[in-house]
């Protein structure tokens, strides 16, 4: 049977349970491998149900998750918070070839929030191919955004805020990054941003190019860093820009924790406590940068 109808994949799911019920545990398998492999808005049960009773990581994996099921076993684990179990899931995915999936971006930032960046920076660089010229990925905005990973993530929901890209006014290459602000709210922007893969205890330099027009109040527009995932502030740059500019190199220097492997590059504009405080204007960014550099005292010099 190569195909499932509603109708039959029902069935086997019914059949399934009755056989969970009478210790047929083989013809539980077999059915719920089937179910799994044919019904994709059946497999969230399959692979709670497989939890519940089997309670066998190893023999789900081999006997009940067929390769079409795969990403979608490995989204279930991560929503389920079961690290451990992700690695053999994530090793038959490379082994069959199922590796250029949302799940995978997913999977990306769960290890990262785990603190396992060597994994994570390993898949990354396995599927995208190693960073060139500097630690940030696709620091220029040349490259169509991936949506997760270690890509830029943008969320452009901000109230007051539009960000896209701009093909007319660049510092480099084809576009530069735009931000928009209405002038009608005193936005807490924080919604361009990159997780990074660095070394503990070592020194680094973040640079940019920017350029504004008719950035209002004095709290502007900012490069902030700190640890990933504890948030733990490193530093943000001094002074915000403001007013009108042309572009200019921007940046800072900084030196990473004992503990920190992994950090977030964001692009900030703090709410202000003045008066005047709704912000408008416009931001272009370009030809984002971060290196390693050896001197303590160089990294801390910006």
């Amino acid at each position: 049977m190569s195909e499932l109808t509603p109708l039959s994949s029902g069935f086997l799911w019914e059949e399934s349970i009755l056989a969970l019920r009478i210790n047929d545990r083989q013809m539980a398998i077999k059915d719920l491998r089937l179910v799994a492999k044919t019904d994709p808005e059946k497999r969230y049960d399959v692979f709670s149900l497989s939890w519940n009773v089997i309670d066998d990581p190893k023999l789900i994996l081999d006997e009940i998750i067929s390769d079409e099921a795969l990403p979608d076993y490995l989204w279930y684990l991560i929503s389920k918070d079961k690290l451990d179990d992700t690695f053999p899931v994530w090793k038959r995915m490379k082994e069959s070839g199922v590796t250029l999936n949302w799940t995978v971006l997913k999977y990306i930032e769960f290890l990262s929030a785990k603190g396992r960046i060597s994994e994570a920076s390993s898949i990354w660089s396995g599927i995208f191919g190693k960073r060139e010229n500097s630690i940030v990925w696709n620091g220029g905005f040349e490259k169509d955004l991936v949506g997760g990973g270690f890509d830029w993530i943008i969320w452009n929901f901000a109230e007051g805020a539009k960000i896209d890209f701009d093909q007319e006014k660049r510092f480099e290459g084809v576009k530069s990054l735009r931000v928009r602000f209405d002038g009608k709210h005193n936005i807490d922007f924080y919604h361009v941003f990159q997780i990074v893969p660095v070394e503990p205890d070592a020194n680094y330099t973040l640079t940019s190019y920017m350029s504004t027009q008719d950035i209002t109040t004095t709290n502007g527009i900012t490069w902030e860093v700190y640890c990933y995932p504890k948030a733990n502030m490193i530093k943000a740059m001094e002074p915000p820009l403001t007013g009108t500019n042309d572009w200019r190199r921007v940046g800072l220097s900084f030196h990473t924790p004992s503990d920190c492997d992994s950090i977030v590059v964001r692009l900030r504009r703090y709410v202000s406590t003045k008066f005047d405080r709704y912000i408008s204007g416009t931001v272009w960014v370009d030809d984002v940068k971060l290196f390693k550099v050896e001197s303590k005292a160089d990294a801390k010099s910006g």
